[in-house]
């Protein structure tokens, strides 16, 4: 589980236990003597005290629920695709502490928190083969020279195009970003990532197209074409988050 280090952890706890032995220390109050005051409250004096102790409380919760934590950042994330109408669905992934499986127009899109790196970033990932179904002889009918050049050509377009990828083979590949858990994450870095996931597997798309098919028209792929039931545990990119601020 993400959060505090240990001795973080200690400092918090010890901090919390010794400070109100420190104020009555320091106004001179016998701690015997304030419980038998205590005691000796009527109702609305308890009636008071309970109520501005749920009130603080309250304020502290309201306060804490602002906050983008690793330990609530699946609940905003799923607050945040319901928000923006994303259809997805919850996904059993064991070294994930979460995944939901998210359509972005077309594309399945894996979004999790992973329990690598102390399960302080978020997952997207999208894996998917290069060659479209209706390519897929094309491709198998060439020869060695031409699919070094298919390759380079490939690996040319998504360059340019910024894409980073891990290739495995050529009908398993994965397109994603891993974005650090920080107070700074928002919904709108959370769906622009899904749309940029999704543009680069159309980019992918459409480049093999190209090579092999010699059509301008835009590739177009349904959600049912895509088959992965996982996604493919690529080595942890971390990505700069918005205003330049680092993993």
């Amino acid at each position: 589980m993400g959060g505090m280090p240990k001795w973080d952890k200690f400092i918090l706890w010890t901090g919390a236990i010794c400070s109100p032995l420190g104020i009555l220390a320091c106004f001179r109050i016998d701690a015997i003597s304030a419980w038998d005051k205590l005691g000796k409250m009527n109702g609305r004096q308890v009636f008071l005290v309970i109520s501005l102790t749920l009130l603080a409380v309250g304020l502290v919760l309201r306060w804490l629920d602002k906050r983008v934590t690793p330990r609530n950042v699946q609940r905003k994330i799923q607050h945040w695709l319901h928000a923006f109408g994303v259809l997805h669905k919850t996904h059993q992934f064991e070294p994930w502490h979460f995944t939901y499986v998210v359509w972005c127009r077309g594309v399945r899109i894996f979004i999790g928190r992973p329990k690598a790196l102390e399960g302080r970033y978020i997952a997207m990932e999208a894996r998917i083969t290069a060659v479209l179904p209706e390519h897929k002889a094309a491709y198998e009918a060439m020869n060695a020279p031409d699919r070094a050049q298919f390759y380079s050509a490939l690996a040319l377009e998504t360059a340019k195009a910024r894409i980073a990828l891990n290739w495995r083979r050529i009908d398993d590949i994965s397109v994603g970003r891993w974005i650090p858990i920080t107070n700074q994450l928002t919904e709108s870095e959370i769906i622009e990532s899904l749309n940029e996931i999704q543009m680069s597997a159309t980019v992918i798309w459409n480049a093999t197209t190209l090579w092999l098919g010699h059509s301008t028209d835009l590739a177009q792929v349904s959600a049912a074409e895509e088959e992965t039931e996982t996604p493919a545990l690529p080595q942890p990119r971390p990505t700069k988050g918005k205003k330049g601020k680092k993993a």
